[in-house]
């Protein structure tokens, strides 16, 4: 076989590209008796969701304007299906192939065949006398393969001929022949719309990217076909899907998400660990769950496990299967490092945390929250400040007169106002405070005085009467107090006395003091504003 055109070369992620440029959903074409052009290689009989054909002057344009591939067909979140002679090939999301000797050549994916007829994939031919077969041929897998359901196949590479039968599989990559039994058939599941991966928590620094640039993550992003997600050192980031569960990329790691599809019976999720590792919480009945490393794969359907890039695999609760190692399960208390035998799960810390994080993640959520101030009037301030307390991860924000602000996590679970915020005038303002933790939401609402200017003792008249003092004069307050009673200190007549007095005109008596001197008057509003004067 004829080695194959750079372009087919590329790798996967350059398919998130192509899915912001064309249409959500594929109309199935009229059928047409015969072609005007040339006989078309393969045809769609059915398409659903997002794909792409290549013409052949090598653009792409949108399935829905043929229904003939001639050079190439790529999807996004969506399925196509293409009939040829006696054969049909089903095409899963986030998959890639060509037409190569007017056959399919199935370049990258997931690919289900029905019928009889001839195909490629990854340098073997398969002929498939009749029957049904399925390709996963995943970005990454460490072990492509082809595994018959039903009927016969003959596979031939060079010189080498394998031939394979109901329940049997073959590794593109080795020739290994191994037995096979189906846990997966995404193929029967009919496709019903793209699902959703959004971003549920995060700590320190977590990167998104949407092809090759990066920004920023925040809690709330959703991920499409061919993005991926990036976490620094003491960083991870709570991914969660349609229909329950979720994915936590610990520190250092890197993950891509291939495809999360909705299907009639459940969602589909397939993703890629780069690097690092993930720690995953999959809910039963909800449909595939698969995440490939470079070193090993993993198929399960309702599970407690952790992977990590370098073949590490820990099962915390449920089964998981590893199709890229033939006959391998591993059951609830067991792990198995790459090249090693199954074993008793050992604990270490990174496990530890994140079983933390999951019993956090699952309690109710009660943050707490303070503000500056006195304990009677919190909510009275001299500068903008305000003090959370919430679970790691969480996303923590205030609406300022309909400005929203997110809080930063200046500690583990302490969060704070950013720096830099623009002033705000004195007077009243409104506040919601939410905190979101994973599908977990809190809200308060409360007011919040700002007042930056101190009160002023105004028309002060001391008089003399046997053993007392009156103290009259008038308090006034700025134009952002919060209306509420401010503390007079009085020193010079005795001991020192303290009032507590509401703004306007007051009368106060005193003990005349022993010896008659200067008073000093302090006043002190709840902003923490003060002003004094001397009384002679």
């Amino acid at each position: 076989m004829s080695q194959r055109p750079r372009f087919f070369r590329a790798v996967a992620w350059p398919l998130c590209l192509f899915a912001l440029l064309v249409p959500a959903a594929v109309p199935v074409l009229p059928a047409q008796a015969q072609v005007a052009a040339r006989p078309a290689s393969l045809i769609v009989t059915a398409a659903q969701g997002r794909a792409e054909v290549q013409s052949a002057g090598g653009t792409w344009v949108p399935l829905q304007q043929t229904r003939e591939v001639h050079t190439a067909l790529r999807t996004g979140a969506g399925r196509v299906t293409l009939g040829r002679a006696g054969g049909q090939v089903t095409v899963g999301s986030a998959s890639r192939l060509r037409v190569y000797r007017d056959e399919p050549d199935l370049q990258e994916g997931q690919f289900f065949f029905a019928g009889q007829g001839g195909l490629y994939a990854l340098g073997w031919h398969l002929n498939v006398e009749s029957g049904q077969l399925r390709a996963d041929l995943l970005p990454g897998s460490p072990q492509p393969r082809v595994a018959v359901i039903a009927g016969r196949v003959r596979l031939s590479s060079g010189t080498r001929t394998v031939s394979l039968g109901p329940g049997e599989q073959l590794s593109l990559r080795t020739g290994r022949k191994s037995a096979f039994a189906e846990t997966d058939p995404w193929y029967h599941a009919q496709f019903v719309g793209p699902g959703t991966a959004t971003i549920e928590g995060l700590r320190g620094a977590v990167t998104y990217y949407s092809g090759e640039k990066g920004r920023g993550a925040a809690v709330g992003q959703v991920l499409g076909t061919g993005d991926r997600v990036s976490t620094g050192r003491g960083a991870w980031a709570e991914i969660g899907f349609a229909g329950g569960g979720y994915l936590r990329l610990t520190e250092e790691s890197e993950l891509g998400v291939l495809a999360v599809d909705k299907t009639a019976r459940g969602r589909e999720v397939t993703l890629r660990l780069l690097r690092g590792s993930a720690w995953n919480v999959v809910q039963k009945g909800q449909g595939g769950y698969r995440i490939t490393t470079p070193v090993v794969s993993t198929a399960v359907r309702g599970t407690t496990f952790r992977v990590d890039a370098q073949g590490l695999v820990k099962v915390f609760e449920g089964q998981v299967e590893l199709p890229s190692e033939p006959g391998i399960s591993l059951t609830q208390g067991q792990e198995k490092a790459a090249g090693q035998a199954v074993r008793p799960l050992t604990l270490d810390a990174l496990d530890r945390l994140n079983l933390a994080l999951d019993q956090e993640r699952a309690a109710p959520l009660r943050p707490q929250f303070t503000l500056p101030g006195t304990a009677a009037r919190p909510w009275a301030q001299k500068a903008l400040a305000l003090q959370v307390t919430a679970p790691q991860g969480s996303e923590v924000q205030v609406a300022l007169n309909g400005q929203n602000v997110r809080l930063t996590e200046s500690a583990e679970g302490a969060f704070v106002l950013p720096a830099g915020l623009p002033v705000l005038p004195d007077g009243r303002h409104d506040v919601t405070l939410t905190v979101r933790r994973a599908a977990q939401v809190w809200q308060r609402r409360f007011p919040l005085v700002l007042d930056r200017t101190a009160p002023v003792l105004a028309a002060l008249e001391r008089r003399t009467a046997g053993r007392t003092v009156l103290l009259t004069g008038e308090l006034n307050e700025g134009p952002g107090a919060g209306h509420g009673r401010v503390e007079l200190r009085i020193e010079g007549a005795g001991a020192p006395q303290v009032r507590s007095l509401p703004p306007g005109p007051f009368r106060v008596l005193l003990p005349a003091p022993a010896f008659p001197g200067e008073l000093r008057l302090t006043v002190r509003d709840a902003a923490g504003n003060e002003s004094d004067v001397t009384l002679p």
